[in-house]
């Protein structure tokens, strides 16, 4: 099956005379190395195409890999074949103008939470996106072209997103891929050197947190780190949040967690464990919590492991909500859930608190025209009308009932309330790509 998915991908690559490569947002290692190393490639194998990697933010931890391409206006991405790799959801790609892009392939190492693309090739066992990218190149090795500089790119988002091939998921094949590379005759040095050398402030920082790192009774290691040291220490955010790595050699310590102070006094958290898988752990027991990057109306999931992205300024952790009531909202007396609907009783005390959760309280159900958004929406619009208009894809109707007029931030309350339990942002954001590449 991924053979096939490759070969699609070959092939829409030959057809495409323009190439743009995308990336997420706060780029790590692999992402950089991906998207670099397939861009090396495509431009030495076809030197007639135009190849281009562009994206918002960089990564000062990767800067020795080299620079991006400069930007474009919005005409270089028309009649484009657009790549995005190493990223599971639209709301985490750098660059927004990949909507703009004719036709989108999708290549990932991450669960497929959120399919999109015209072609995806997902792979979630595989121990980074730079593998796959290696495992392309040689799948089709007598058709492309590789060299020394793609060669290291490649390997070194291996390298950082296997942790040093010490992860779990790194196999047979990853260290098969990670000698094709070596092959190549790339030079681990400056590679190691970059990557794992320290400065001596670093190094300062470090022997100064090793004394501030804390064990609960359960050996869970713990810390903090404030504004006013990484100021002491001359430390970028993006530094100082590799803090948590200090305490994976703790004999007996299964989990640790560092928390960080970003500039606008928000707090990063950064979860790890080592056996246990920790988010299963806690649902087991109806608990667990969804680390959301932005707020809980708008923001998105990024799981344990995830960061804020790069419009976000704030974390927002919820207790998961994945039990059912028996009876559900047939229950005759629900006095402690929330109902904008008035259908329990909590409305006779409208200054009361809830505890709220993920929960629907409910499923998917029939889209019925109902009066319940425009109570909500902050402005004098027909959100049922235009949410169907999307649907329909009738550009015509999406004009007339205001779709250049919103974003999907304002659908947010209308989402919440919704008693057919649609996402209804998601609708939106369709709606918008699609007039975008009505216009282009």
């Amino acid at each position: 099956m991924s053979l096939e998915k490759m070969r699609v991908i070959l092939e829409k690559i030959k057809e495409y005379d323009r190439i743009i490569i995308f990336r997420h947002k706060r780029p790590d290692g692999d992402a950089v190395g991906s998207t670099k190393g397939l861009r090396e490639i495509l431009r030495i194998t076809y030197p007639e195409k135009e190849v281009c990697l562009l994206n918002n933010d960089y990564s000062d931890y990767m800067a020795f890999l080299g620079d991006e391409d400069e930007p474009r206006d919005d005409d270089f991405y028309k009649d484009a074949l657009g790549i995005v790799i190493d990223t599971a959801t639209v709301e985490r790609i750098s660059n927004p103008k990949y909507s703009l892009c004719k036709e989108l392939v999708k290549i990932d190492h991450h669960i497929d939470i959120a399919p999109y693309g015209d072609y995806m090739w997902v792979e979630e066992e595989r121990s980074s996106s730079c593998e796959m990218i290696a495992k392309f190149y040689d799948t089709f090795r007598d058709e492309l072209k590789i060299n020394k500089e793609a060669a290291t790119y490649i390997y070194t988002g291996m390298v950082t997103d296997s942790g040093r091939f010490r992860f779990r998921s790194v196999s047979g094949d990853t260290m098969r891929y990670a000698g094709t590379m070596l092959d190549v005759g790339i030079d681990t040095d400056i590679i190691y050197a970059n990557l794992y050398l320290d400065p001596f402030e670093e190094l300062k920082f470090k022997s100064y947190v090793y004394g501030k790192i804390k064990l609960t009774k359960n050996k869970v290691a713990y810390m903090y780190v404030d504004r006013a040291m990484q100021e002491k220490f001359g430390l970028t955010f993006e530094q100082a949040c590799t803090a948590v790595s200090y305490m994976d050699s703790i004999k007996g310590s299964l989990i640790w967690i560092a928390f960080i102070e970003s500039d606008d006094g928000s707090i990063r958290v950064r979860l790890r464990s080592r056996f246990v898988t920790i988010s299963e752990l806690a649902e087991r027991y109806h608990g667990g919590c969804r680390y959301i990057s932005g707020n809980v109306l708008t923001g998105s999931n990024v799981g344990v492991d995830g960061s804020l992205d790069f419009y976000s300024n704030m974390v927002s952790v919820i207790s998961e909500g994945n039990y059912y009531e028996m009876f559900g909202w047939a229950k005759p007396v629900r006095c402690g859930k929330f109902s904008f609907s008035k259908s329990y009783f909590s409305w006779l005390t409208p200054k009361k608190k809830y505890k709220v959760d993920t929960n629907t309280n409910g499923g998917q159900r029939a889209f019925v025209v109902s009066d319940v958004y425009g109570k909500v929406l902050p402005m004098d619009i027909y959100p049922v009308y235009l949410l169907k208009a999307i649907l329909a894809e009738d550009i015509d109707k999406m004009e007339q009932l205001g779709i250049y007029e919103v974003i999907e931030e304002d659908f947010a309350l209308c989402e919440y309330v919704c008693p057919s339990k649609i996402d209804i942002q998601d609708i939106i954001s369709k709606g918008i790509a699609t007039m975008i590449k009505e216009m282009a």
